[in-house]
């Protein structure tokens, strides 16, 4: 299986992936976005498209996958997760 997350914004320190042989749990945290501005000033946020804080998903698998074999990628705002199945080459 592969499995795909846009996760644009969340750092890899705040990135926590674990493969189970029919379940993969992804949860982190997403700081909320904020200008850079100089001076520092007070911002009015109008409309925002992207949620921030904590989040966690739970994917269940149809058929069993080899954790030892799991591996994840990061990049350019995407996670990528490869999950091979258990008993494949």
């Amino acid at each position: 299986f592969v499995v795909c997350l846009d996760l644009a914004g969340v750092e890899r320190q705040h990135l926590s992936v674990q493969a189970e042989p029919r379940r993969l749990r992804i949860s982190g945290h997403r700081s909320p976005p904020e200008p850079r501005l100089e001076p520092p000033q007070p911002v009015q946020v109008l409309a925002m498209e992207i949620d921030y804080g904590h989040f966690e998903r739970v994917v269940r698998l149809p058929e069993a996958i080899d954790p030892e074999r799991a591996t994840a990628e990061q990049r350019e705002g995407w996670l990528w997760i490869q999950l091979p199945l258990e008993g494949r080459p």
